[in-house]
């Protein structure tokens, strides 16, 4: 015999076979991390789309409450009350009514009129 015996064999077998598992379980591993990675891509892109459907379907909900409950003016409370506010002439505005500003309150002190 050469001095190889049987139980070198085997032992140079099972270190063989120790490295090929070593590898292998490496290999399966680095495809589980790559695989998690993938899986956490999909679910921050499948979250992110939710909350924009979310947005879109409350602003649509929005808008539908909106329209639904969307006040009519009253015409003809407002054609009455600028009839009434025109029968006062020119001189009717909201700040001075329809008698106008008296000259006592344009003098500011002085013996003239604004503007004079």
């Amino acid at each position: 015999m050469s001095g190889i015996t049987a139980a070198s064999i085997i032992a140079g077998v099972s270190a063989v076979a120790g490295i090929a598992g070593t590898v292998v379980s490496a290999t399966q591993a680095s495809n589980q991390a790559s695989a998690a990675k993938n899986s956490l891509q999909q679910q921050q892109v499948a979250a992110a789309q939710a909350a924009k459907n979310a947005d879109s379907t409350e602003i649509q909900a929005n808008q539908a409450n909106n329209q639904a409950q969307a006040n009519q003016p009253n015409l003809p409370a407002i054609i009455a009350q600028t009839t009434a506010a025109n029968r006062g002439g020119n001189s009717g505005t909201m700040l001075t009514g329809t008698s106008g500003v008296a000259n006592n309150n344009l003098t500011l002190g002085k013996n003239t009129l604004l503007g004079s």
